[in-house]
């Protein structure tokens, strides 16, 4: 969890120096996108238009190396991000934090898309990495 939140905080320093013009407006209509999906409260929809606007971003950055390495651990980290609930309480924070990621990108800002980036996946790692361990802790509770 925390190679991924590095990784992809890395992905979006260099993207917002090599998107092409096509890929940052193709940002700009998936986070409006995702702003209509919040207001309906679909998460299935939300969560497919989140993996896709990271997506975006890595493709950004032109580098397929740093591409398969977060895509590898994407995938490896799957069922765990997925384990999350209440996705629905997490749009209006997202969304937030979506905009701060776009704002700096488009403004050609690499250390602000850093560091946005690196706040929102550090929560949602937090997030994720606080279920394990109430995981854990029921387990261990069952036990005895």
């Amino acid at each position: 969890l925390e190679a991924l939140c590095e990784l992809e905080s890395l992905c979006c320093r260099i993207a917002t120096q090599r998107m092409s013009a096509m890929q940052r407006r193709q940002l700009e209509l998936l986070h409006e996108q995702s702003e209509a999906v919040g207001e309906l409260r679909d998460a299935q929809a939300y969560l497919e238009l989140n993996h896709r606007f990271h997506q975006l971003i890595c493709q950004g950055t032109q580098n397929e190396t740093l591409m398969a390495a977060v895509e590898n651990l994407r995938d490896r980290l799957a069922p765990f991000r997925a384990a999350q609930s209440g996705v629905e309480r997490r749009f209006e924070t997202s969304h937030r934090e979506h905009q701060k990621i776009v704002e700096a990108i488009l403004a050609g800002q690499p250390e602000e898309a850093y560091l946005a980036m690196r706040s929102h996946t550090t929560r949602l790692t937090l997030n994720v990495m606080e279920l394990i361990e109430a995981q854990r802790a029921d387990g261990a509770a069952k036990r005895n």
